[in-house]
């Protein structure tokens, strides 16, 4: 189902080459931090497997993320962790958050390698079942994204891979979707 990179640069199309699935791991701040609104900055590792391919680290303003989080404006440069080779770099514009029932300020962000244009990915609905699409540079469709649903189509089911709080934390993937074709699944 996914497609083959062709655009970026020549050390993202080496770190992805062989990759089947990426885990993102958020670095962990304090509750104290957050309570207190310090401007500390997400930190974020990217592994195949065991071996850690990437880092990366939120970029925005102090002002922006205690008034508006989790609204705030953010650039984040991916970079190799050995040499910090920059691999991609995220913009995302300032959006009102996720939530139901949202008609406008939907959320949206854009991807480039270097000077390539990769796509972006773009927020289309949220009513009871968020939604997101993925764009590539030509701003053709590749992907939708959501999460598994039940009820026929309107709500999410929580319960899709059994409980969502197994860790004490609520987990719900997202389903990838081929575009214009809503057969052929990868989860997320």
């Amino acid at each position: 189902m996914g497609e083959t990179m062709e655009r970026g640069n020549e050390v993202l199309m080496s770190k992805l080459q062989n990759c089947e699935k990426i885990e993102v791991r958020q670095g962990r701040r304090g509750w104290l931090q957050e309570c207190l609104c310090c401007v500390t900055k997400s930190d974020f590792k990217y592994f195949d497997g065991e071996k850690q391919i990437a880092r990366s680290k939120e970029e925005f303003s102090f002002l922006c993320r205690c008034c508006f989080a989790p609204d705030h404006a953010f650039d984040m440069t991916i970079k190799e962790p050995e040499s910090d080779t920059e691999l991609l770099e995220i913009n995302r514009p300032f959006r009102i958050c996720p939530s139901a029932c949202k008609c406008c300020c939907k959320q949206e962000a854009t991807i480039f390698s270097g000077e390539d244009d990769l796509g972006e990915i773009r927020e289309t609905w949220w009513w009871c079942v968020p939604q997101f699409k993925v764009y590539d540079h030509n701003d053709e469709e590749l992907y939708t994204i959501h999460p598994p649903t039940c009820c026929d189509g309107t709500c999410v089911d929580c319960f899709s891979e059994g409980n969502p709080c197994p860790h004490g934390c609520c987990i719900i993937p997202c389903d990838i979707y081929a575009a214009h074709d809503t057969s052929e699944t990868e989860r997320m």
